[in-house]
């Protein structure tokens, strides 16, 4: 079985470096049956929630359309994003490509 990964993606302002502080020091008395991380940017609160508490359900949201849609899409479709990732080659080229093309959209 793969390792579960701290983050999603790297994220500005992400609480990656503090997840297991602010778990420690806010651990509930109980093992709660949900866990809601509603700014979650790269998911590293609530990745490192759910492998401390992992029978709870695991709610993310985010103001960040954007991300959500990602979100959804590794939820629902992460053996066909896999997949693309294994086929996609690292390149300077491709990032400009993709970039100029959303520009374009």
């Amino acid at each position: 079985m793969a390792s579960r990964p701290s983050t999603v993606i790297k994220y500005p302002g992400s609480k990656a470096q503090h997840a297991h502080r602010i778990l420690r020091e806010c651990m509930p008395p109980f093992d709660p049956t949900t866990l809601v991380d509603a700014m979650c940017g790269s998911c590293a609160w609530g990745l490192a929630a759910h492998a401390v508490f992992p029978r709870a359900q695991l709610w993310l949201n985010d103001t960040n359309a954007e991300l959500v849609r990602v979100l959804l899409a590794i939820r629902d479709h992460p053996e066909w994003i896999a997949r693309k990732l294994e086929l996609t080659p690292y390149s300077r080229w491709l990032w400009d490509r993709l970039r100029t093309r959303r520009r374009n959209i």
